[in-house]
């Protein structure tokens, strides 16, 4: 399993003149060449395919306009099922309860071609929390990873907004990543004659990438994680880690490019434990106001605090016409700030001239 990507928590800056010194600055320290920035870097076959967005959008409502069920069911419409998929079931997670009383919670499992499973590669799909599926959403995709890289790739289906709100998804995404780390590497062969550990990733697109980075947090803080190897390495795409005031690349965006700004901002009030038209989640934890500090932290993760060489090597991957560029870009160097005396791999970035949110 080769190099995967490359801390603290600068506070971005917010005058649109600095932010793009800044990413000046991050795409330097990642080895990234600045001018991947400028639109004169676009092929003309990604600002064609931009423009067809663009026209296609500006004839149908804003997601942020209709009813979040019909816009879920919608999407479920178009889901493609993989008769190789198989279906596991795993007890959820909430803390200071009995496990017994936790609802189960679904993974969607895709086995390589390979009769010898080299790791388990643990997918936490996209869709703003609210839409999407582990089964049906992206099965050609993870059916594919399996067979390439010869790993067994688990997708977790998680609980959705507008019927589950904050920590709901984040508890399912803990359960899954304690049982990849345990019993998943055991279902795969680690512990035989050799003793063999197979080796676990974990990654996501959008909200999973999010939901990535507060489960490795969230673990981490809970003394769950405490290496490195624990988990190899983690695959970040296109992640939404600011679900504040939002950082300066998505407030500044109004293209009808995938999503808007005022539809990113949708996503996030369903998931927020203040919304009331969202099921809420009864932690048996009124105690513990550490956890609810933590939980508070942990929905925006770009301002979270994060351990010092404790993160495994990332990829961060994002288009330079996503409303969410500063979201990596700021993650990116937060993470491997953290990561400055570890001995592992370098995280790495990766800059797609003119790619859209999810394209």
């Amino acid at each position: 399993i080769s190099s995967f990507l490359s801390g603290s928590n600068n506070k971005f800056l917010s005058n649109s003149s600095s932010m793009k010194d800044q990413r000046t600055d991050i795409a330097k320290q990642f080895h990234v060449d600045p001018k991947l920035f400028d639109d004169t870097s676009i092929p003309p076959s990604i600002q064609q395919l931009n423009a067809q967005i663009e026209e296609t959008s500006s004839h149908t409502p804003l997601l942020s306009t209709l009813d979040p069920t019909l816009v879920k069911n919608a999407r479920a419409a178009q889901y493609k099922h993989d008769t190789r998929r198989t279906t596991l079931s795993i007890p959820g997670h909430r803390p200071n309860t009995d496990t017994d009383s936790t609802p189960p919670l679904k993974l969607a499992l895709f086995r390589p071609t390979t009769k010898n499973v080299r790791g388990v590669y643990l997918h936490l799909h996209g869709g703003g929390w609210m839409i999407g599926s582990a089964f049906g959403q992206s099965d050609d995709r993870l059916q594919g990873y399996a067979n390439d890289h010869g790993m067994a790739v688990v997708s977790v289906d998680y609980r959705l907004t507008p019927e589950w709100r904050w920590p709901a998804p984040l508890y399912d995404c803990v359960a899954a990543a304690l049982w990849a780390l345990g019993p998943g590497r055991v279902m795969f062969g680690s512990g035989g004659e050799e003793n063999e550990t197979k080796p676990v990733l974990v990654g996501g697109e959008s909200s999973g990438a999010q939901l990535c980075v507060s489960t490795l947090l969230y673990l981490h803080h809970r003394n769950l994680l405490n290496t490195e190897t624990d988990f190899r390495a983690v695959n970040l795409v296109y992640g939404f880690y600011d679900l504040e005031e939002g950082t300066p690349s998505r407030q500044a965006f109004h293209r009808r490019l995938v999503f808007t700004n005022e539809e990113l901002s949708w996503f996030a009030q369903h998931l927020r434990p203040d919304n009331q038209n969202n099921k809420p989640i009864d932690n048996n934890n009124d105690d513990d106001e550490d956890e609810d500090v933590l939980l508070e932290d942990l929905l925006s993760p770009l301002h979270a605090k994060f351990p010092s060489n404790i993160l495994p090597p990332a990829l961060f991957s994002v288009g330079t016409a996503d409303a969410l560029l500063d979201d990596t870009l700021l993650m990116a160097q937060s993470w491997e700030e953290a990561r400055v005396n570890s001995k592992d791999d370098k995280s790495e970035l990766v800059v797609m001239p003119g790619a859209a949110h999810g394209v």
